[in-house]
């Protein structure tokens, strides 16, 4: 599921965030011991990060989830449980490898894209590749029946793709390229969590 948000809340995530990036070292929590990134800035969420974007994604969860479940006559998810929330700041040539999350569900939040999609793409050693893919997120995975892997691949640009985010299954292999014609942060939102079966669910 790909939700937008209205930008003017984008941005005061977007607030939040170097809110975040600029403060104190003992006012925030490096969490790079515990994240696959190749990144030199991960911090856990402030409450009050937290706070903003929980009920978001909860709300959107519940829509698709629970869309589901009465399409098929099942009871409706009423409650999360939230596992661990963190945010990424991305520098030029920073990459995530490839990685799965704890929990049942993930999901990733990109509050700012510094890059246009199109610069990344006409780079001398990106253009023309087959599999050009500065700067994107991309999934690896294998669908039913299938004989080799598929990779799903999202081309996130500036004007776009701020405030877009996605929630998927935290089993599903998932990789951020580096991207090379900015100087600035991009800067996501993540965060793992479960549930239990909907009381009556048998």
């Amino acid at each position: 599921m790909t939700p937008e948000i209205d930008r003017p809340f984008n941005e005061y995530i977007k607030s939040l965030c170097y809110k975040l990036f600029f403060s104190s070292p003992a006012d925030n929590t490096e969490e790079r011991s515990r994240l696959a990134g190749n990144l030199k800035h991960e911090y856990a969420l402030t409450p009050e990060l937290q706070d903003a974007i929980k009920p978001v994604i909860e709300a959107a969860f519940f829509d698709r989830f629970n869309e589901n479940q009465r399409a098929f006559d099942y009871p409706e998810l009423l409650k999360i449980d939230w596992m661990f929330t963190w945010c990424n700041f991305q520098r030029k040539y920073e990459f995530n490898p490839v990685h799965t999350h704890s929990g049942k569900y993930t999901f990733v939040w990109w509050v700012n894209i510094p890059f246009d999609i199109k610069d990344e793409m006409e780079l001398e050693w990106v253009k023309g590749s087959n599999s050009a893919s500065a700067s994107c997120f991309q999934f690896d995975y294998f669908p039913i029946n299938a004989v080799k892997a598929v990779q799903q691949t999202f081309f996130l640009s500036r004007e776009k793709d701020e405030g877009t985010f996605l929630i998927f299954p935290s089993n599903i292999p998932h990789q951020v390229y580096p991207f090379y014609t900015s100087d600035e942060l991009r800067i996501s939102i993540s965060g793992n969590f479960d549930f239990g079966l909907p009381h009556g669910f048998n």
